[in-house]
């Protein structure tokens, strides 16, 4: 059975476990070590002040994670997020990605973010269908933005749009809220439901 629920901040190794060999072995994220990584996967308090980070668990063990965090710091962005998702090899191709996703965009939508953004190293066509197949559409090109195992990558930055713009946004409303917290612990309970019944029924 697999769980999914809100991290915790003693969840930094579990995380960096599942982030340590795209760190070392691809370009996907532009981090160069290990220890680079640590200083990411101890984040998870202060990011979860103003975003979800979600995680997923089988036997106790983490095999996936999904996050949001602030886009720009000028207070005009603040509808806006960006996004990131990683899941252990072993447990890729079961349905466990676009599940943690989808949780991770309701989840904003219900902070009344509206922009959420997510950026692709090139090339990696996988991740880049996987999010047009979740409504992502391609707002533009970094060219030659990172350089990481000697050579220069393009990045692709991706938008998907939860909701209509109004002419007046309603407030953000940051993760720390308690009935934000409440709320998102019911939607991880339903996208755990419908993952578990999909693999208990060899779909």
């Amino acid at each position: 059975m697999i769980n999914l629920r809100i991290a915790r901040s003693e969840d930094a190794e579990g995380i960096l476990a599942i982030y340590t060999p795209y760190v070392e072995e691809t370009n996907v994220t532009f981090d160069y070590d290990v220890e680079e990584a640590k200083v990411f996967c101890r984040q998870i308090d202060a990011v979860q002040n103003e975003f979800p980070w979600i995680i997923a668990e089988h036997e106790g063990k983490i095999i996936g994670y999904s996050y949001a965090k602030k886009h720009r710091d000028r207070a005009a962005y603040r509808w806006c997020a960006e996004s990131s998702i990683y899941v252990h090899n072993d447990f890729q191709g079961r349905g466990l990605a676009k599940l943690l996703y989808e949780a991770l965009l309701e989840i904003l939508s219900q902070q009344n973010v509206i922009n959420v953004y997510a950026g692709i190293a090139q090339p990696n066509e996988s991740s880049t269908m996987f999010h047009i197949k979740l409504g992502f559409t391609p707002v533009g090109v970094y060219k030659k933005v990172g350089f990481k195992n000697n050579q220069w990558h393009d990045v692709l930055w991706v938008c998907r749009i939860l909701k209509k713009h109004p002419e007046t946004p309603e407030e953000y409303v940051p993760f720390s809220n308690e009935k934000l917290r409440a709320y998102a612990s019911e939607i991880l309970a339903e996208k755990q439901k419908q993952l578990n019944a999909s693999a208990k029924n060899g779909e």
